[in-house]
This record gives C-alpha cells, sequence and structure tokens, in this order.
C-alpha cells in the first residue's frame, strides 16, 4: 500500500486523478453493462413476438440492441441467441432455400444451418427468401393459373430449346383434342315441402291380404280364424310416440305342416318373435350410425325412459347388423368377388379391446395393436351393379389386409402407394406365370399430391402473377430456358390433370374410351419423361429408388419411380380407374363416425358396424330409398324366421303354437349349431336373389 506522507504534491494530484479516471471508468463500464442487458433483454422479446408473424427484419433489430455487448456474459448471450436463431432458420427458413434452389438452376445439396457468429449471416441470407414464401397454404386456383402461364411462356420458346419446353408443348397440342364439357343445368331446390301427408299413421295395423292356401302345397289352411294370433311389439309403460301396436296372422297347413305369416307392406314388426323392441326403431339407430351419428347417450336415455335394461338397445342394434344384415351383405361378397377390378383403401378406427383396453373379457384378449383399421373395397366408378363394403382389420399389415383379399377373384387392384399392397399382390402372383398375374394401378392422385406439396409455395405465386403479363413472360421464359426442376415438376402436374381431363370426359360419353386411353397413353409418356428427367436428385439402389440429395424435388420423384409401371396399368383397360378416389370418397363417411364416436368396444361390434356401413352405402350408391328398402327386406326376413321357427316347433311338439325363443350363439349351449333356433340356421335358405335384383335394377323394386 502506497504511504501517501513520503508522496511529493505533484504525485498525490497526479494519484487522485488516476483514482478518478478508474472510478469514471468503472462506472461507465456498469452503466453499458446495464444497457447490454437491457438491450439483449429487449432483443429476446422482439425477435419471440416476430417469430410469430416472420417479416425478415427482427435480425436487423437484434443487431442493433445487441450493439453495445462487448462484455464476456453479453457475448456469450450473443452466441445462445445466434443458436437460437441457427435452430429456427433448421425449423423454418430452411425451407426457403429449399424453395430458392428449387426455382434456382443447379442441384445443390442442402446444409443445415450453422451455430455461433456464422448462423448471423446464413439468416440473414435465409429470411431475404423466407420473405417471399411466408405461406404454403394450397392454393390450387394459384398452380392453375401458373400452369397456364407456363404452358404460354413454353409456346414462345423454340422446342429444341430442352426437354421441358417440348414436352409443355406436347401437352397443349394434346389438350387441343378435348371438346368442353357440355354445360348441365344446375338443379334449384324446391325449397321448404311439407311432406306430413305422406307419412305412415302410427297405431294397430292388422294384417288384410291373407291367403287361406298353403304356398308350399296349395292345401286350404285349416282352421285359420281360430288360430289368428296377435303379436304385440311395444314398451306398454312407454310414451305413444315410442309404442307400436302391431298385428300379424299366422296360418297352419295341416297337410305339409307349414306354417305361413302374413303382414300389411311397410307393417311394424318386433326383431323376434319374443321380443319386444320395434324393428322400425332399430332401423333408424341404424342409420343414424351409418351418417356418423354416435348413438350411445341416444340409447342410454330410450333405455331409461322405456324401462328396458341396461345396452338393450344396443344388443339390439348388434342382433339386427348380425342376423339381419349380415346374409345380404355375404350375398353382396359373393358378387364383388367376382369382379375383375377393385379399389380398396383403409382408414384408422379404434377397437378397444384389440389395443388391451376398456372391458376384456374373462377369458382376456390379447392386444393386436395401438391403431386398428377399416379396409373399403370397392367396384369402379361407373362400374355396373356398383358395390361398396367395409372390413375390420386389427392391424395394417399385409398380413391382415391379405387375408380379407384372399377369397377376391379379381385381376386389377387399384390402391394408394402403401407397400403392404404391394407385398400382398407380390405373395398372390408367387409361383404364378406372368400372363396370370394380378395388376397393380397406383392412384396418381396421391402422385399429384406429391407434386402439389413442393409446388405449392402460393406467396410465391401471388408476387409473380400480380406482375405485369409481359414481366411474368420474361421470367418464366428465364426459368424454362434455365430447365428447373420447378419448371419440370409443373410439366409433370400438367400432364396429370390433363389426363384427369380426358378421364371425366370418357366417364361424361363425350370421347370413348379407345381414343381416351389412347391420349391418356400420349400424356404418360409425357409425365413419364419429366418424372425421370431430375438426374442426380435420386439414386437406385437396388429395386428401389431413393433420394440422392436433400432437394424438395427428390421425393415426388422417387414416389414416382418406385411404383413407375404401376402408375400406367389404368390404359390397358377402361374400367380401371387411375385412381383410388371413390374409395377415399366411401371412407369419408367412416371418418365422420370415427371422429363422433371414436371407437368400438370389441371386435365383434366392429364387424357388426362394417356390415351396416356396407349394406348402407350399397344401398344409396345404387339410388335406393335405405330405409323403405331395408323396411321392405326386415319385415320379409322377418316372416321368413317366425314361419321357419313356429314349424319347427309344431314339428317338435306336435302343438300349435304362436312363438318361438331364438338361441343366440353365445348362448346356446350344448345345442350348438345344430340347434333350428339360431338365427343362422333360421335365415340360411332364405332366398336373396329377388332382393339382390331389386338392388342393382334401376326400378329399385321388388320382382
Amino acid at each position: 500500500m502506497t504511504d501517501l506522507n513520503s508522496l511529493s504534491k505533484e504525485e498525490l494530484i497526479k494519484l487522485v486523478t488516476q483514482k478518478e479516471e478508474q472510478l469514471r471508468a468503472a462506472e461507465d463500464l456498469a452503466e453499458k453493462r446495464e444497457r447490454s442487458n437491457i438491450k439483449f433483454a429487449r432483443g429476446v422479446t422482439s425477435l419471440a413476438l416476430l417469430l410469430k408473424d416472420v417479416n425478415g427484419s427482427y435480425l436487423a433489430q437484434v443487431e442493433e440492441y445487441l450493439s453495445y455487448a462487448d462484455d464476456e456474459e453479453a457475448k456469450k448471450a450473443m452466441k445462445v441467441l445466434y443458436d437460437m436463431i441457427s435452430y429456427g432458420i433448421k425449423t423454418i427458413g430452411v425451407t426457403s432455400v429449399q424453395i430458392a434452389s428449387f426455382f434456382a438452376h443447379g442441384n445443390e445439396a442442402m446444409k443445415a444451418g450453422e451455430t455461433s457468429e456464422q448462423a448471423y449471416a446464413k439468416a440473414q441470407s435465409n429470411l431475404k427468401e423466407l420473405r417471399q414464401v411466408r405461406s404454403f397454404t394450397n392454393n390450387v386456383k394459384g398452380i392453375v393459373k401458373l400452369s397456364n402461364a407456363i404452358a404460354k411462356a413454353s409456346k414462345t420458346l423454340d422446342a429444341s430449346t430442352n426437354a421441358t419446353v417440348k414436352t409443355l408443348q406436347e401437352i397443349s397440342e394434346i389438350n387441343k383434342e378435348s371438346e368442353p364439357s357440355p354445360v348441365k343445368e344446375k338443379q334449384t331446390h324446391r325449397g321448404r315441402v311439407n311432406n306430413i301427408e305422406n307419412l305412415p299413421e302410427a297405431g294397430p295395423t292388422k294384417a288384410t291380404k291373407i291367403s287361406a292356401t298353403c304356398r308350399e302345397c296349395g292345401e286350404p289352411l285349416a282352421g285359420f280364424e281360430d288360430l289368428m294370433v296377435n303379436l304385440k311389439t311395444a314398451m306398454t309403460d312407454f310414451e305413444a310416440g315410442y309404442r307400436q301396436q302391431n298385428t300379424y296372422t299366422i296360418g297352419f297347413c295341416q297337410k305339409c305342416g307349414q306354417v305361413e305369416v302374413f303382414m300389411d307392406p311397410g307393417q311394424d314388426h318386433p326383431l323376434f318373435p319374443v321380443r319386444h323392441m320395434s324393428t322400425k326403431t332399430i332401423l333408424s339407430w341404424n342409420q343414424a350410425m351409418c351418417i356418423g351419428i354416435p348413438l350411445e347417450r341416444a340409447l342410454k336415455r330410450f333405455e331409461q325412459e322405456a324401462g328396458l335394461g341396461s345396452n338393450t338397445g344396443s344388443y339390439s342394434l348388434f342382433d339386427y347388423q348380425r342376423f339381419y344384415l349380415k346374409p345380404l351383405f355375404k350375398a353382396l361378397e359373393k358378387v364383388l368377388q367376382q369382379r375383375d377390378v377393385l379399389v380398396c383403401d383403409e382408414t384408422p378406427f379404434s377397437c378397444l379391446q384389440d389395443q388391451g383396453r376398456g372391458k376384456l373379457p374373462a377369458s382376456g384378449a390379447e392386444a393386436k395393436g395401438k391403431t386398428n383399421y377399416i379396409v373399403a373395397l370397392t367396384t369402379a366408378d361407373h362400374a355396373p351393379k356398383p358395390i361398396t363394403l367395409y372390413y375390420y382389420s386389427p392391424t395394417r399389415s399385409a398380413e391382415n389386409i391379405g387375408r380379407i383379399l384372399e377369397d377376391y377373384n379379381f385381376e386389377t387392384l387399384v390402391t394408394d402407394g402403401y407397400s403392404g399392397y404391394r407385398t400382398i399382390l407380390n405373395n398372390r402372383n408367387q409361383d404364378k406365370p406372368i400372363l396370370d398375374h394380378v395388376r397393380h394401378q397406383s392412384c396418381l392422385v396421391h402422385l399429384r399430391r406429391e407434386i402439389l406439396k413442393v409446388v405449392l409455395p402460393s406467396d410465391l405465386f401471388k408476387k409473380l402473377l400480380d406482375k405485369p403479363e409481359a414481366f411474368l413472360m420474361q421470367q418464366l421464359e428465364k426459368l424454362l430456358k434455365a430447365d428447373t426442376e420447378g419448371m419440370k415438376l409443373h410439366a409433370a402436374l400438367r400432364a396429370i390433370n390433363s389426363i384427369f381431363l380426358f378421364e371425366a370426359q370418357k366417364n361424361d360419353g363425350l370421347i370413348s374410351p379407345e381414343k381416351a386411353r389412347l391420349t391418356q397413353a400420349k400424356l404418360m409418356k409425357c409425365l413419364d419423361r419429366m418424372m425421370k428427367a431430375s438426374e442426380g436428385l435420386v439414386r437406385q439402389k437396388g429395386s428401389l429408388w431413393e433420394k440422392a440429395k436433400d432437394h424438395p424435388a427428390a421425393k415426388p420423384c422417387v414416389y414416382y419411380l418406385n411404383a413407375r409401371e404401376d402408375f400406367k396399368t389404368f390404359l390397358e383397360n377402361p374400367e380401371i380407374p387411375p385412381c383410388t378416389n371413390k374409395v377415399e370418397r366411401a371412407i369419408r363417411g367412416v371418418a365422420i363416425l370415427r371422429k363422433n364416436s371414436q371407437h368400438k368396444h370389441s371386435p365383434q361390434y366392429m364387424e357388426a358396424m362394417c356390415i351396416a356401413l356396407s349394406i348402407d352405402a350399397t344401398l344409396r350408391e345404387n339410388g335406393v330409398d335405405t330405409f323403405r328398402w331395408l323396411q321392405d327386406y326386415s319385415q320379409a326376413l322377418f316372416k321368413h324366421i317366425t314361419a321357419k321357427g313356429i314349424t319347427q316347433l309344431w314339428k317338435e311338439t306336435g302343438c300349435k303354437q304362436n312363438k318361438f325363443s331364438i338361441r343366440l350363439p353365445e348362448k346356446a349351449g350344448t345345442d350348438g349349431a345344430n340347434n333350428p333356433y339360431l338365427p343362422e340356421n333360421l335365415t340360411e335358405d332364405f332366398d336373396m336373389k329377388p332382393w339382390l335384383d331389386s338392388i342393382f335394377n334401376p326400378s329399385n323394386s321388388q320382382q
């Protein structure tokens, strides 16, 4: 420590001045540090706010806020912030780099964002591009406008410029052959219509049209008046709106021992002779389920007010679906199994027991998968006698879906790009001659979606399309001459759109199927040329293709090349559709039901639901009034069940009975499948042919 007494006057003045300067420097440093921390806090706040709506200006603001950060702590904070910016660029800004390189010339590989101080320079350049591409929504109208502009710009260039220009000109020439579809008059709604007079009246009904002779042998029905039996199907203590008293008449043939049941058309009846649940009520529930209305709460309320036991409603609906609708499902299945062309897709739908959840049976249940599926099978667009069937599958594996398809004799299967279908077809074609192989058509719409994911940065199109036409043509000509990946994919997209234009004209009868397929074959060559033109982006590894560079155009090219031949199968037969649109429309209703109902409890209930959905979908696409048709069908099947059951009981007991009890499979006991009162045995000889004919007959009337 310095002894102040030993210092001279000049030395004391110098020492005091030095201490004052050190103190001022310390105060300045403290103030600067405080400003740096405050500015850093402001910078981070501004950064967080501006990241919500990226406009590219926040980096300049951050740079200004941190301009005084010259101490070590602030520098560390700056490094953390730069790393944060780098992470944001990696997750958000990298898209701008990909889009920029996609529309620029060359196939340079993408690099991940750097960290530390280098991220600042990288972020500035990336965000400059990001400002041009803020939104990536599907702007299909913008795509159409830009596609037309690109086609127009290609006409001004020489065909020898490059393959992309030549292909676009070729597509334009092919499209000239298409004729505009005639304008169809739009049907207007009639407005509110009062149909109350057309509604059936509720209340007791009695069969009036009866026969006094046996249908089997023609003999008179003995003791007819004495054997008329009124079987009431009602909840007697329930509200009149739900109570229906219905009477049907039974006649016995003394000669052949047959029983006949007489009912008026449209007359209600119980589900089974000793049940009290109205079939019309069950039909209403079934239809509600098929259009996506969840029934759990409605059924519970119904059971409470009607004084019924727990789950009576759901059990009755389940019985109706598996005993009344299943025979019809099996008959439709036999027809669909002989179709040459099938369209297939699947959608998730949870089954609690197969996921190891919910109320499990006493014997236990093995969890089969976290996600369960409904598989939809349908005929092709505009195929005669259209049918749509649904199946439950515990998983999406090729094994489970293949088990559903194993009894089908199709020649062509139309699906999306899921690899499981290729496995199924490879197993099916194993050890078969090439001429006997089942063909596969891969969906062109799914390929179109893969391309749209890359070419849909809508803001970029909007800015370009907002420019004067002369400037737009000039810019597009530059891109076409540079033969960028973007122009190649746009040419491919235009080829696909033209393929569907001719497909629509074929379906509307404006051009012949032969001409449509010849024209589409030319367009497929254009598509193939463009999808194979991206050399350097993809590479072949064994029998499959993979990305060679992290470029946005590589993914749709890989998708196409791995199913290249399968995209062309539809050219061989006008009946084969180029896409899976029909089955995707079929599973849309399942998706609505899934959102509302979320799950089914057991595989048995899943299968029953699929049966109901299948019948409803098939009736609708054939233009049938579903409720009325099912009411007539259910009444005919009920009469068959009742007559057969009472006839059997008469033979067994020797006494004329007016009712009998059915035996459910789960309660059949030791009788097993030989029990004649099992619903399957009661319905097995029901003549389904006239009902199938009434579905596919344009008049939709039972023969």
